[in-house]
């Protein structure tokens, strides 16, 4: 069974998830494993429909690991 979403109802979704992710680290509360996984897909999926840019406010950076 496929559904059909329309555009406006899937960007709504990606944002507020990232927003409510954003609101749980001002706050100081914790972010699980899975939605850290769930934001980056949010975060990809708003690259891919061109809503937001990779620069270095809105995208990602990738560093290396911590030498120990």
């Amino acid at each position: 069974m496929k559904e059909n979403f329309k555009i406006k109802q899937i960007i709504y979704t990606l944002t507020h998830f990232c927003n409510i992710i954003y609101n749980r680290k001002l706050n100081k509360q914790p972010i699980r494993r899975s939605d850290h996984e769930y934001f980056i897909s949010c975060l990809f999926g708003l690259m891919k429909l061109k809503i937001i840019e990779n620069d270095e406010s809105n995208g990602y950076l990738i560093m290396p690991k911590k030498k120990t």
